[in-house]
């Protein structure tokens, strides 16, 4: 099957499943997949891996989506009024009997932006995440963000899973990002010593902010993981200037056009966190 490729080990351990283009448009992966086709000859570890690529169709016409976005359309059960749909459905199907452990999924973004880990929320993820070679650590998104993400979808049958943000399609340093995670994941499966990042920023998720207002726009360019401070007017629509009672930081702060289900146009405006590294 062209979407699935599993690599069986024959020996005793977890099966790690390892996901890419869930949007079509994320082109850097190519070269990623042949870099984990090319390490994992050489290993003789007591493991299953699986690579699922999500969006055929999508990477076909180096396209985010076809119809909606296939990150937010794995709760539905119809399974066929549109391509996600139906891929929802034929990936959920094909996995519905095959136990997972650990589940990765990879992602890039269309403008620059600073690499990002998403854990689930299982104590194992954070671990795990605090050995990764990235800054920005973020827990609890994939349980609050609107619709049935892939790995929101696994959750409940890992033992730990995590995606990963890693800078724009475009950028070659996004591809370095992607075979440094490679490296650290087949690193943890041979349980070799993983130094700790200590200078990573751990947070939590507080708000998630949505607007429909088409008069909606920011009082400034904010940049990722920018503070806004306290009482400070982030944005303004018809109706309201915003802001918040407490110092808070921004995530994402470019509008995204999300589609749901029912074909109904917002925007996504932005993410807010607080620090988790006490909590």
């Amino acid at each position: 099957m062209q979407w699935v490729h599993i690599v069986d080990f024959k020996k005793p351990g977890p099966t790690t499943l390892i996901i890419w283009w869930v949007h079509g448009n994320e082109i850097v992966w190519e070269k990623a997949i042949a870099y984990l086709t090319k390490k994992i000859e050489t290993l003789v570890v007591g493991w299953k891996i699986i690579t699922l690529q999500a969006n055929l169709e999508g990477k076909k016409m180096n396209k985010r989506y076809i119809d909606h976005d296939l990150n937010r359309a794995f709760a539905s059960e119809d399974t066929g009024w549109s391509y996600e749909i139906g891929r929802a459905h034929e990936i959920k199907e094909f996995f519905k009997e095959i136990p997972i452990d650990y589940a990765f999924d990879l992602h890039s973004t269309p403008s620059k932006s600073d690499p990002m880990i998403l854990c689930t929320s299982q104590p194992s993820s954070l671990a795990l995440a605090s050995k990764m070679p990235i800054h920005h650590v973020v827990q609890w998104l994939i349980e609050s963000v609107e619709g049935m993400s892939l790995l929101k979808y696994f959750q409940p049958r890992l033992k730990l899973g995590m995606a990963f943000e890693c800078g724009c399609h475009e950028d070659d340093a996004t591809i370095a990002i992607g075979k440094e995670i490679i490296d650290t994941i087949i690193d943890f499966h041979q349980g070799k010593e993983l130094p700790s990042q200590n200078d990573q920023m751990k947070i939590w998720i507080t708000d998630i902010v949505y607007t429909s207002d088409p008069d909606f726009v920011y009082t400034k360019p904010y940049q990722w993981f920018e503070m806004v401070e306290k009482w400070e007017v982030w944005w303004v629509d018809s109706m309201w200037e915003h802001s918040f009672e407490v110092s808070k930081i921004i995530v994402i702060p470019n509008t995204m056009i999300a589609q749901d289900l029912e074909k109904q146009s917002k925007t996504w405006v932005a993410y807010f966190w607080d620090n988790i590294k006490d909590k």
